[in-house]
């Protein structure tokens, strides 16, 4: 990890503060990121770039970029106070509770706050298209597999706890959405 030095004010000695690495990428392209449509209180639309969270501490390895840089969006999604993305064969979630930070905020300890980024890994190619909550579970959807994102025996949703597995192995078609009623959920299987 990296430290650079405030100096402090008057009586103060300063202190150390973790930083990133000097002139690594540090920033997310906001063209090329998901936009937003908010509505105006004047009952119009604006839609506009968001400003997505630069990485503020350490480096390439200690705090990477998120798996879906260089690569497309298939699903957005909200689970669990954290925005999520699939790409590819990953699941990428916000920082919990900071919807548009991507980055860890620190590299000297692990929070339960940082964000996920995990593969769904399986014998088959496993694409992931679509994610659906289900109540309090993250049901994630591919052309030949269903898998569930779940934490274990843990209450907190964590880059520590996180895990996915395989559900059911439907060969479904991936152009119609899932569909949840209650607690059925319907997929079109070809």
């Amino acid at each position: 990890y990296y430290v650079k030095f405030a100096s402090g004010g008057a009586g103060n000695d300063g202190t150390w503060l973790e930083t990133i690495k000097p002139g690594i990428q540090y920033r997310l392209n906001n063209s090329t990121m998901p936009h937003a449509l908010m509505r105006n209180n004047d009952g119009t639309f604006t839609f506009d770039r968001i400003t997505w969270s630069d990485r503020l501490v350490g480096d390439l390895v200690s705090n990477q970029n998120p798996s879906f840089v260089g690569r497309k969006f298939s699903n957005i999604f909200f689970h669990r106070n954290r925005l999520g993305f699939l790409s590819d064969e990953n699941v990428i979630m916000s920082e919990a509770g900071e919807y548009f930070n991507f980055f860890k905020t620190t590299v000297t300890t692990v929070i339960d706050s940082d964000p996920i980024d995990i593969a769904a890994s399986h014998t088959k190619v496993s694409m992931l298209k679509s994610a659906l909550v289900l109540r309090s579970i993250l049901l994630l959807f591919s052309d030949q597999t269903q898998f569930i994102l779940d934490t274990g025996d843990a209450n907190i949703l964590s880059a520590e706890t996180a895990s996915i597995r395989v559900l059911t192995e439907y060969q479904s078609i991936q152009s119609v959405s899932p569909v949840a009623a209650g607690d059925i959920v319907f997929i079109l299987v070809s």
